[in-house]
């Protein structure tokens, strides 16, 4: 899955920045990143400790499954109407941690699994 994206470097000159803007922009990181760890959470309820076992992981395996889970921000292929790529992740159109047929041992077997499906 991760082949059809192409890898792109992001750079920006902060030199023309007031020190007043500078500051500004380190808010909105910050807030960026609270909102970051609030989508992890709400993606799917296996989302955080799957992608923290992934980084982790020294297996290749894993470390690739970790960058594909990372790029979407959790099991699910969000080009794809969020089709799950990890082994064990519900199937779900509605967001999958208010998906009512989410049971308690489908996400312990999510969470137990260490690889995607290929």
């Amino acid at each position: 899955m991760i082949e059809k994206f192409a890898p792109v470097e992001l750079g920006v000159s902060l030199d023309t920045l007031s020190d007043v803007q500078r500051h500004m922009l380190e808010k909105l990181v910050l807030a960026g990143m609270q909102m970051e760890a609030i989508f992890w959470k709400q993606t799917w309820s296996g989302a955080v400790s799957l992608r923290d076992r992934l980084r982790a992981s020294s297996d290749s395996a894993d470390r690739r499954c970790c960058k594909e889970v990372l790029l979407m921000m959790g099991p699910y292929d969000r080009l794809e109407e969020q089709r799950p790529f990890i082994a064990g992740a519900l199937a779900c159109r509605r967001r999958p941690s208010t998906c009512p047929t989410t049971s308690a041992s489908i996400r312990q077997k999510a969470r137990a699994r260490s690889c995607c499906e290929t």
